[in-house]
């Protein structure tokens, strides 16, 4: 699941992954943000992903990495910082 919030008075977006977090919410979440016109134009994200577990495989980043492109021809840059325990996405995870 992943959880958003506008911090308006720090002037940053506040993002929280947990659970299983999977593509298809990843891209979502990009795709929001892209739709997003009220956010400023230089973008700081902070994603607090502390408690996710990434339920994707390798072959899904070429799409994610696309979904992220198409936000960047939106905002004039995007600055984000992410934590995280799982940084191997469907490693233990993926029962296909």
């Amino acid at each position: 699941m992943i959880t958003v919030k506008f911090n308006a008075e720090e002037g940053h977006l506040d993002s929280r992954f947990h659970g299983m977090v999977a593509e298809k919410e990843i891209i979502e979440y990009i795709e929001a943000t892209r739709l997003n016109a009220e956010y400023p134009r230089y973008l700081k994200i902070l994603t607090d992903g502390m408690d996710a577990h990434m339920e994707f495989t390798a072959d899904a980043l070429p799409r994610i990495v696309e979904a992220n492109n198409r936000s960047l021809e939106v905002y004039d840059a995007i600055a984000w910082l992410a934590d995280h325990n799982d940084p191997n996405p469907g490693s233990e995870h993926n029962h296909s």
